[in-house]
């Protein structure tokens, strides 16, 4: 990636895969009072953290929930709905301190791609505000700095496969829409390498190759998003994309109860099924067929029946939920 020198104010509106969530406002409160809270802990660490040494030391997992920032899109929601320049302050806290103290390339490719994506999401919906007049001074110029830098290394450093390759093409892709004047190829660059990814990684009956359903209703998500991105951009699809999405969606919809809670099937973190709600929005559902409602969509009755998905090993009863793959997932955390 190369910038061209534009000057860029701010992002340009893109489609957030996630912003039906991350709208807790007693989450935005503890925030701005400088308390965090990551797989069940909570810690005390101040709007301008020491981002490098802070959290728990014995447990990395709790810092890298910490630094992808999902916190600014609550910031950002408390914001819009009160109009408390506090919340936007504390962000601005947040990003300016950590921009000061993390070198590029600290973190995992994963974890940056996150943040990058995170900090678009909620400088946008900052900007969405009635109230809102930009940035502190200074500070737009300075994440538009460092989103360039975050984008060129993570570029640079793409993990090799499977999920976590593609939510970094996914946050690349973001990065060169939300500022399509100042890049030359990186969103052209990234939707290339996720249509790779897609035939790589999604098997031809539409089961991702890891066999998680975790994984698999996210990566879907990520793949959603890029299809309403690209169109909401005027860039083309090749109809393979489209039809192998189409496919994931089909698994998606056999591994959803009736109730429409996924279950989640046993990853390298989790030994045992519990139920999370991982599917992707019916908007972005709607997406595949241009925006209306897709036959076999979850908003259409499951009729009784068996489908079997060869590949995963896994026989499906319509009416009864999902099965855990029979196959071994990788060790590989989202």
């Amino acid at each position: 990636m190369t910038s061209t020198g534009v000057e860029v104010v701010g992002p340009r509106p893109i489609i957030c895969v996630v912003d039906d969530v991350h709208r807790d406002l007693a989450m935005a409160e503890a925030v701005r009072h400088g308390s965090f809270t990551h797989v069940g802990v909570e810690l005390d660490l101040g709007r301008r953290p020491d981002w490098l040494h802070d959290g728990l030391p014995d447990d990395v997992e709790w810092r890298i929930e910490w630094v992808k920032l999902y916190e600014g899109l609550d910031l950002a929601h408390a914001y819009v709905i009160t109009g408390d320049d506090d919340y936007l302050a504390t962000w601005e806290d947040l990003v300016r301190s950590f921009c000061a103290q993390i070198p590029i390339g600290t973190d995992p490719a994963d974890v940056s791609a996150r943040r990058l994506q995170n900090w678009i999401y909620a400088w946008q919906r900052f900007a969405g505000a009635a109230q809102f007049t930009g940035l502190r001074p200074g500070l737009a110029e300075r994440l538009i700095e460092r989103i360039a830098a975050d984008a060129d290394h993570l570029r640079r450093h793409l993990t090799k496969e499977r999920n976590h390759r593609t939510l970094e093409l996914y946050a690349l892709l973001i990065v060169g829409l939300a500022f399509p004047g100042a890049y030359d190829d990186l969103a052209a660059f990234a939707l290339d390498e996720l249509g790779r990814n897609l035939m790589d990684d999604v098997w031809v009956d539409g089961v991702h190759r890891e066999c998680s359903t975790d994984y698999h209703c996210i990566v879907l998500r990520s793949y959603l998003g890029a299809i309403a991105n690209a169109r909401s951009a005027s860039m083309e699809l090749p109809s393979e994309f489209l039809e192998r999405v189409s496919l994931a969606l089909d698994f998606a919809l056999h591994i959803q109860r009736p109730d429409g809670i996924t279950p989640r099937a046993p990853t390298a973190t989790s030994a045992t099924s519990v139920a999370c709600c991982a599917s992707a929005p019916n908007y972005l559902i709607a997406t595949i067929c241009g925006g209306r409602p897709r036959a076999g969509s979850p908003a259409r009755r499951r009729r009784p029946g068996t489908r079997r998905f060869p590949s995963a090993a896994i026989s499906l009863p319509a009416a009864a939920g999902a099965t855990v793959p029979r196959r071994a997932p990788t060790s590989a955390t989202c």
